[in-house]
């Protein structure tokens, strides 16, 4: 926009079409700016979904013994939802650090509500498996 602004007064009549052709480095700054910044921002926006991504990933890294065990049978058993108790506070930890997510369905008359796992955490623990090492392949009660 500057680059614009600098080039129609350069072409402007007058006092100031002239001063500003004498001192067109205004115009060159500007489009040296413009090409400097477009690079920049996608390198900046490429370096923050990186960061985010490492913090999200580190979360699955350090999984408690419990974690482990409710997300276990998403892999294993090839489910992406899963009914767990409602009352679980360990189920609830992981909605809150969004590696699980509660999709709002009615809880069923056993106190069980359907528990989702996110697209990144599923994949994630398809490509490292020993992530959930030390966990037994056996569903846990309420699975769907």
């Amino acid at each position: 926009m500057a680059s614009a602004i600098c080039l129609l007064l350069i072409l402007a009549p007058g006092e100031l079409g002239i001063w500003m052709k004498m001192h067109a480095i205004w115009f060159f700054m500007s489009r040296l700016f413009c090409l400097c910044y477009l690079p920049s921002k996608y390198v900046l926006d490429k370096v923050s979904e990186i960061a985010s991504n490492n913090k999200r990933h580190e979360r699955l890294i350090h999984l408690t013994r419990r974690e482990k065990e409710i997300l276990s049978p998403y892999v294993q058993n090839d489910f992406r939802t899963r009914r767990i108790l409602n009352t679980d506070p360990v189920a609830k930890g992981l909605v809150h650090d969004g590696v699980l997510y509660n999709p709002g369905v009615v809880v069923d008359n056993n106190g069980y509500a359907a528990y989702n796992i996110q697209d990144w955490v599923r994949a994630y623990l398809k490509e490292y498996p020993q992530t959930l090492s030390g966990i037994s392949i056996v569903p846990a009660a309420g699975d769907i």
